[in-house]
């Protein structure tokens, strides 16, 4: 005897609406207990996101409605429950197809009736591991038999009686003990092509994709007593780029898991769409449908199958190639390509966890620490540097330069000794200031822009270096340097005399030297008093009071 499971090897290969991905991951699965382990379905939090389109929440029923009839899929708990109704003429169909996806038990009732008459009505139950019963019961008027079961404990032998006649069923032809002829069905070849009719019209029901869920939008709404909402500023190409703050659980994005629209309905669709070839067909091959429905009810709902993609809680699924996480003891569904990290979802502009395993950055930045930097930012020391800037010794400075103690030097200078300097500065172990002179290279010794090189020293503040020595302002005698203590009497002849005591050299505005008291200034060929200073009066200096400060 063929075992059922055989038939739906060769039925599987032949018939074209079964998924083979879905028939291929039932071979591996036929007695596997309940899906994740979970009793019951976890708690999703509130203020969850939208799902997208393919997913449809769990429980929200998939009706379809034309000129066809109607179909329904629905679930409750874990019961997948398909309903449909179809008429051609006054003839009609209304079936119901229940599957149990924990325990695999099934059941299917349909009725065929023309008006009032009943033509055939059918009943059957499928348990896991084969065994099954089915009852068939005929209108008088169509069928020469009235009432026929059938029932298998394995799914290899079947036996029934009709009519009270016992029969066995082997390969497709059943085998009365009476030796008789099986009794015909349905006797009006017309009512067989219309009941046929109906099969194909129950098939483009199960087939209409139903209206799929409005497209959420980008970002879920979530409910801020579970999510703080991360408020992500608008990238800076000036400056640094956007920042890097941690994302509260669950995140973004996310949705509650539910039943894959349209991949579960294609695979599960085709599970149950031969009602009326059953009641026709008993006799021959006929009993192996149900077998065949429970198997490739099985395999749709089967971790991988067209109803359980990506399975996320209790018969439940994420849409194919998201992500399945946990939040509060319950499960969430994160869009690819989002990037799950420690539990959170990041939101489907964040497809990779930084260092420290926490949400990277938006696609098109890079993780700089705890900043996100854009594509043409240097990140420098955890800090984006600005664009069009690089990260020189851990600091962000223009290209071309170089970076001293934390500064950046500007352009041509060298970091000499931990301070920017001009090349030309350079003395010794020293970097002279700006209009400053070197010198002594090897001591490293500036003289100041005010304090002039002469005959290899400094210079006092002021004074000026006359014939290599060094010469107060006050005793330059034409072109000799008076002797401390004397002034100019005669710079053409470079005389000089001594100042009496208590008095000081004091070069005049007419180029004669005067000695004066210490501190006073000295105008024409006076000595000014204290508090005085002197001022041009037309072609002559005279001592005038200093004008106090304001």
């Amino acid at each position: 005897m063929t075992h059922w499971f055989d038939t739906l090897s060769k039925k599987a290969a032949r018939f074209e609406g079964m998924e083979r991905r879905s028939f291929l991951a039932f071979g591996t699965v036929v007695g596997f207990g309940a899906l994740n382990g979970r009793a019951e379905a976890a708690a999703s939090p509130a203020g969850a996101g939208k799902p997208p389109p393919s997913i449809r929440p769990a429980g929200e029923p998939t009706v379809v409605q034309n000129s066809l009839g109607s179909f329904t899929r629905r679930t409750a708990g874990a019961l997948v429950i398909q309903e449909i109704s179809t008429a051609k003429g006054a003839l009609s169909l209304k079936s119901s197809m229940a599957f149990n996806r924990q325990t695999q038990n099934s059941t299917i009732s349909a009725t065929i009736s023309r008006g009032s008459d009943l033509v055939a009505r059918l009943d059957i139950s499928t348990a896991k591991g084969g065994a099954a019963t089915i009852q068939i019961n005929y209108g008088k008027a169509y069928s020469d038999v009235q009432y026929v079961t059938v029932s298998t404990k394995n799914g290899k032998t079947f036996q029934g009686t009709a009519d009270g006649r016992p029969f066995t069923i082997s390969g497709n032809q059943a085998q009365f003990l009476d030796h008789g002829a099986p009794p015909h069905l349905i006797n009006d070849p017309s009512l067989v092509a219309a009941i046929r009719d109906l099969d194909t019209q129950q098939k483009t029901l199960f087939h209409v994709t139903s209206v799929a869920p409005a497209a959420p939008r980008p970002s879920a709404e979530l409910d801020r007593r579970y999510v703080e909402r991360r408020a992500r500023p608008a990238q800076d190409t000036n400056e640094c780029g956007p920042h890097r703050p941690p994302i509260s659980p669950p995140g973004e994005d996310w949705y509650e898991p539910g039943v894959p629209e349209v991949a579960c309905s294609n695979c599960e669709n085709d599970c149950g769409t031969n009602v009326g070839s059953w009641i026709l067909d008993i006799f021959s091959g006929g009993s192996y449908e149900p077998e065949y429905y429970a198997a490739c009810m099985i395999a749709c709902n089967t971790p991988g199958g067209g109803c359980l993609p990506t399975p996320c809680g209790f018969y439940q699924s994420c849409a194919q190639n998201d992500h399945c996480f946990q939040f509060q003891g319950g499960n969430l569904c994160c869009p690819s390509p989002s990037a799950v990290c420690q539990n959170v979802c990041c939101g489907t502009d964040i497809t990779n966890c930084g260092s420290d395993g926490t949400c990277g950055c938006p696609t098109g930045t890079k993780v700089c620490e705890q900043d996100c930097c854009n594509p043409g930012q240097a990140c420098c020391n955890g800090t984006c540097c600005p664009e069009g800037q690089v990260c020189t010794d851990g600091i962000c400075c223009k290209p071309g330069v170089v970076a001293c103690d934390g500064l950046c030097c500007a352009q041509g200078q060298v970091c000499h000794n931990g301070k920017c300097c001009n090349p030309t500065n350079v003395c010794g172990p020293t970097c002279c200031d700006e209009l400053a002179t070197c010198l002594n290279p090897k001591t490293g010794v500036c003289c100041g822009f005010d304090s002039p090189v002469c005959g290899g020293v400094c210079c006092p503040l002021g004074a000026l270096c006359l014939n290599g020595k060094c010469c107060d302002p006050n005793s330059v005698c034409g072109g000799i340097c008076c002797p401390s203590g004397h002034t100019c009497s005669n710079p053409a002849t470079h005389s000089c005399t001594t100042c009496p005591n208590g008095e000081v050299p004091c070069l005049s505005t007419n180029g004669l030297g005067l000695c004066c008291a210490p501190g006073v200034e000295c105008c024409g060929t006076t000595c000014c008093a204290p508090g005085q200073v002197c001022q041009a009066s037309g072609k002559t200096f005279i001592c005038v009071a200093a004008t106090p400060i304001q």
